[in-house]
């Protein structure tokens, strides 16, 4: 405006002043704003600028040096779309021919970049890109490593400038890896960090800040009340959450809704509370919109299946499992480690759970072998098939089974 006016050189004053603020603040688009009018002025006015050792050169240098940085913040937020929609529809990798398939789509899109010279908008992109990638391949140390940087990246970043929903975003991600890699003392220790940067960024949340607040911590705590075993007193209260669940489910997308009610059912059946697991399970296969992703309605089918064994209703396991496998086969997603589950119930279900110990031990040892494998691991993801197996010849829940190991 003052421009327009003429004030040419209270304009370019104000416009130093505007670009001060902003690049500390890492507002690059406006910064570069500020810098494209200052050149138009400079282009079409004699100022005292040019009395003023190299202020022309340097303002042509600062205004390329910015305009890399936005067109490395365009690519990243265009890579990393591209990504995660690629990640969603896909999920783990199967097998070394999707891990090729995998690294090959990856590798063409993500790209080599000097983070040490980027924005930090851009790193974190960037991290958030190599967490999928490695996430999809099953690299879960590797997801661990570039979530640390995201947040890190994000923490440093000047106090003004912090985007708080991404830097949540990346503790989600964090504490996820650290859920996969099934590190207690790793996922207590960024918990408790993330608790304190949440406690301290709240009351600045908008109503989107909000609502992803909800979603990443809830999965945290869903996610510690999982890896630490009820050890963990301060947990989650599962029917409170229940009961804020269902007050802000119109609020969720779909699938983030059917997680929390996978790892609900989980926590019920890990508990031994078999029944309330059959509830969760039924509300997500209730649903009747194709799911984003058919893992979690694949699998919530088999936990379905390994409840009702446990109450002893043998004849509605033996007429589902054709089904069920049907379901994983659909999908190209059916493993050895499936194959073990659904054998071990069909001979289960003939012998009416009795005298089974032999076959039990036998199961066993072969879950534990698969749970080393590179592609096999990945369904212990979705439960601990193995712990549910000893359960059986123990009498006792999942949970004190895990709570050896």
């Amino acid at each position: 405006l003052l421009y327009q006016r003429g004030l040419i050189v209270e304009s370019l004053v104000l416009l130093d002043q505007a670009k001060r603020s902003m690049e500390h603040n890492e507002g690059r688009w406006l910064y570069l704003e500020a810098l494209e009018l200052q050149k138009l002025i400079e282009s079409r006015h004699i100022t005292r600028s040019r009395q003023k050792p190299k202020r022309l050169e340097s303002l042509i240098e600062i205004s390329k040096e910015h305009s890399e940085q936005v067109i490395t913040e365009t690519l990243m937020t265009n890579v990393s779309l591209a990504v995660q929609g690629f990640y969603i529809k896909m999920g783990f990798a199967k097998n070394e021919r999707d891990a090729m398939l995998y690294r090959s789509f990856f590798e063409s899109r993500i790209p080599s970049l000097n983070i040490a010279e980027v924005s930090s908008f851009s790193r974190m992109l960037w991290c958030q890109c190599k967490v999928w990638e490695n996430q999809a391949l099953l690299k879960f140390q590797f997801s661990y490593k570039y979530a640390l940087l995201w947040v890190e990246t994000g923490l440093a970043m000047p106090a003004l400038a912090q985007d708080v929903d991404l830097i949540n975003r990346g503790f989600n991600y964090l504490l996820t890896a650290c859920y996969y890699l099934n590190s207690k003392a790793r996922f207590k220790r960024h918990y408790n960090r993330w608790m304190a940067f949440r406690s301290d960024k709240q009351r600045g949340y908008n109503q989107t800040s909000r609502l992803l607040d909800f979603i990443y911590s809830s999965n945290g705590q869903l996610n510690r009340k999982l890896l630490m075993n009820g050890r963990n007193r301060d947990g989650i209260n599962l029917m409170e959450f229940e009961s804020t669940l269902s007050e802000r489910w119109d609020e969720l997308d779909q699938h983030r809704g059917l997680v929390f009610l996978y790892k609900l059912s989980m926590l019920s059946s890990y508990a031994g509370d078999y029944e309330k697991a059959i509830i969760y399970i039924n509300r997500i296969l209730a649903t009747q919109q194709e799911p984003l992703r058919a893992d979690v309605n694949n699998y919530a089918r088999l936990i379905l299946l390994l409840c009702h064994y446990k109450l002893n209703n043998f004849t509605l396991v033996t007429n589902l499992i054709p089904s069920v496998r049907s379901a994983f086969e659909s999908q190209q997603r059916f493993t050895v480690v499936l194959g073990l589950i659904l054998s071990f119930l069909r001979k289960g279900c003939r012998a009416m759970n009795f005298g089974i110990n032999e076959l039990i031990e036998v199961t066993f040892d072969k879950l534990e072998a698969c749970r080393l494998g590179q592609f096999e691991k990945v369904d212990f993801v979705y439960y601990d098939f193995s712990s549910w197996v000893l359960s059986l010849k123990e009498g006792v829940s999942i949970i004190d089974i895990r709570k050896r190991s």
